[in-house]
């Protein structure tokens, strides 16, 4: 599970958006990702969290999805400007066991694909409502209990929305 320690203003997001991948990238200093915090099974489902070496996010990265819902968008612009959010991307607590490597969670993952966003929804946590939130141009990180449990890729243009439905809905 990802623990948010506490959340810093961007420098700077780069969004990709194609029939092959969905990703945003923060390039923190130029420095590498240092390991990988992966949902899904990693055969029909792969969602990955890139993650500095002082915890700082660097990558989200949705390379496959199986449990797929069409919704509208969910209403997270309402709570994007409330007291339990701010401006920025989160940093995470460290632990002895990340090494340099990829981290599998073993948790599964819904993705919720609206009229001009896209969410991923760890699904232990679905029925949970968050009470706070961090976001930045493109993104939205939902927390409860500080554990992430959902992140929203948010504003997509009609050519980006029509890549994913290719991916996913054909």
């Amino acid at each position: 599970m990802l623990y948010l320690k506490s959340i810093v203003p961007v420098s700077s997001e780069i969004i990709r958006i194609d029939e092959f991948t969905q990703s945003v990238e923060w390039n923190y200093l130029g420095k590498p990702t240092y390991y990988y915090w992966e949902a899904g099974d990693t055969d029909m489902s792969l969602f990955q969290v890139g993650i500095h070496k002082d915890g700082r996010i660097s990558s989200i990265t949705l390379t496959l999805a199986e449990n797929i819902q069409q919704s509208p968008d969910e209403p997270v612009f309402g709570h994007v400007f409330s007291d339990s959010s701010l401006e920025g991307i989160p940093v995470f607590h460290q632990s002895q066991e990340n090494t340099g490597k990829a981290i599998r969670s073993g948790l599964k993952f819904n993705l919720i694909l609206g009229d001009s966003q896209l969410g991923i929804v760890l699904d232990n946590f679905k029925d949970v409502k968050p009470d706070r939130y961090a976001f930045t141009e493109h993104v939205v990180f939902a927390f409860h209990d500080r554990k992430l449990i959902a992140t929203y890729i948010i504003g997509l243009q009609e050519d980006e929305l029509d890549a994913i439905s290719w991916k996913y809905l054909r």
